[in-house]
């Protein structure tokens, strides 16, 4: 289930890929419906994780008067390559996808992404105090 499209935030800034806390929550809902593993170890609760980012920004804004926090994102994920059929990396039985093993070694079947909403940038801002 897609709550965005994630492969828009490849780290080049757009108007198309703004990001607020919905777009943020919308994001992670993305990634955890796509989840094919139960282990949620490293994969806490929604409500969590929106609290957790509000109460970091919160406290920074306390501690730190003279700055604002500001936020990006950054995640990793796979997905099934589309040539791994071709090359032999997965085979197909009754329409059903498995793990190809040869010689006993697994064939990564996968594309493995990293996201950013900003890629090797940097930012500097001044803001006027009127």
């Amino acid at each position: 289930m897609h709550f965005t499209d994630i492969t828009a935030y490849d780290g080049i800034a757009r108007d198309t890929n703004y990001v607020d806390l919905n777009v943020v929550g919308n994001i992670y809902k993305t990634l955890y419906m796509a989840k094919t593993s139960t282990d949620t170890t490293h994969t806490p609760q929604y409500q969590k994780f929106a609290y957790d980012i509000a109460q970091h920004v919160y406290q920074k804004n306390l501690m730190e008067k003279n700055n604002i926090v500001l936020s990006g994102l950054l995640f990793e994920y796979q997905h099934l390559d589309t040539l791994a059929l071709s090359q032999n990396k997965i085979s197909v039985i009754n329409n059903r996808y498995y793990d190809k093993y040869i010689n006993g070694i697994w064939q990564y079947p996968y594309k493995t992404l990293i996201l950013s909403q900003y890629k090797n940038s940097y930012f500097y801002f001044k803001i006027m105090i009127p």
